[in-house]
């Protein structure tokens, strides 16, 4: 498993450059670059996690753990679960904020917060499936060894960009092709889901 560390000595060598405060740029672009990768594969390489939450009759507004991305489902005693459907607060002050507490049927995120539309008139409970916030790269890659050369190629047009160097967008374009193949090799490995005609 790839590190922080063994990723900056790869693009030391790349580079060819291993001064201390060559060392302390090529880290910040590897975070950059690890960051970057896990925009777009976060949901290949990170399991999301679902916790059941229990909703309070008359409370809305409950706080999630960090996440990047969530989805909500809400069901009553003795009901069937039911996705709920994610509104802006602007939708929300202009057609429910009147609306007495009853069953949700849809939410608004502010501030790391959600807030059930409408407040639950009962007791229930709230399924949350969230994508976890991925930490910054310190010491081990959730990357796959395989991909490294896309973490290689990305911190090290980002040293050459910083170091005004005439290669770097040979390197950038490296990288974004190197990223995109990374991406569409790790599509083909989660199954297509074909949509439905009948239920």
């Amino acid at each position: 498993m790839e590190t922080l560390a063994s990723y900056t000595l790869k693009v030391q060598q790349e580079v060819d450059d291993t001064s201390t405060s060559a060392k302390a740029v090529i880290e910040q672009r590897l975070k950059e670059t690890y960051q970057d990768i896990l925009l777009t594969t976060r949901k290949y390489l990170v399991s999301s996690v679902t916790t059941d939450v229990t909703a309070t009759a008359g409370t809305a507004v409950y706080t999630p753990s960090e996440f990047e991305e969530i989805t909500l489902h809400y069901k009553e005693t003795d009901s069937d679960w039911v996705e709920l459907k994610p509104i802006s607060e602007r939708e929300y002050l202009d057609n429910y904020i009147n609306d007495e507490s009853g069953t949700p049927h849809s939410y608004f995120l502010n501030d790391g917060n959600y807030q059930l539309v409408p407040a639950p008139l009962n007791a229930g409970t709230i399924k949350e499936t969230i994508m976890p916030v991925t930490a910054e790269l310190t010491t081990d890659s959730i990357i796959p060894d395989r991909f490294t050369n896309v973490m290689i190629l990305g911190a090290t047009y980002r040293f050459k960009a910083y170091e005004d160097n005439p290669s770097t967008n040979v390197y950038k374009n490296w990288y974004e092709q190197a990223k995109h193949d990374m991406e569409l090799d790790l599509a083909t490995r989660t199954k297509i889901i074909q949509p439905k005609l009948y239920r």
